[in-house]
């Protein structure tokens, strides 16, 4: 059995243009009603503020699927070249591969769609409680593959990733955006 690869999306394997921290966060401090959230936060943990009971998270999530749609409807994103490229290798080489990404599923599968990517899960912050950098979508997918902790590979570009990745205990690669290399994920 080989290992399980899981890649986060937007400036992993692709980067969203969407206005996180201009548009979305801006929305997202209208759609909370008394709620203090701090303006000049990251939108990873303004939204993971806002998103503190099971109303508010599914907003958050809307909004975010907002603007997603929008990105996904009029292809507003740009695919790093190898991305596709790796996943299908990694597929043919025996592994596992999956997505675990803070943007909602219905934006994944879209973008997998769209883009050919071959992978054997995905996990949105949609799709779990918490979002990155808790560990929960990696568990999801460990759980849902049949895979432990030591065949587990989490490759990502940001702080969510490296707290995601160090909170499952799981090996982690942290990479510039666009500049993955199968050469480094597969440690040769």
């Amino acid at each position: 059995m080989g290992k399980l690869f899981i890649f986060d999306l937007d400036d992993t394997l692709l980067h969203l243009w969407i206005d996180w921290n201009g548009a979305v966060k801006k929305e997202i401090l209208e759609s909370v009603d008394g709620l203090k959230l701090d303006p000049s936060e990251h939108i990873v943990y303004m939204a993971e503020k806002a998103s503190n009971n099971p109303e508010r998270k599914k907003i958050v999530d809307n909004i975010f699927w907002e603007y997603e749609s929008v990105c996904l409807e009029n292809s507003e994103y740009s695919i790093y070249a190898q991305s596709a490229g790796i996943l299908r290798e990694l597929r043919k080489r025996g592994h596992k591969v999956a997505i675990a990404s803070n943007n909602t599923v219905r934006l994944i599968q879209g973008v997998v769609e769209k883009a050919g990517f071959e992978v054997d899960a995905i996990r949105g912050r949609d799709s779990v409680k918490k979002a990155k950098p808790s560990p929960e979508m990696i568990f999801s997918i460990m759980d849902e593959l049949g895979f432990g902790r030591e065949d587990v590979i989490f490759v990502g570009d940001s702080f969510t990733d490296v707290g995601a990745g160090k909170a499952a205990e799981v090996r982690t690669i942290i990479i510039k955006p666009g500049e993955i290399d199968l050469r480094k994920v597969l440690g040769i």
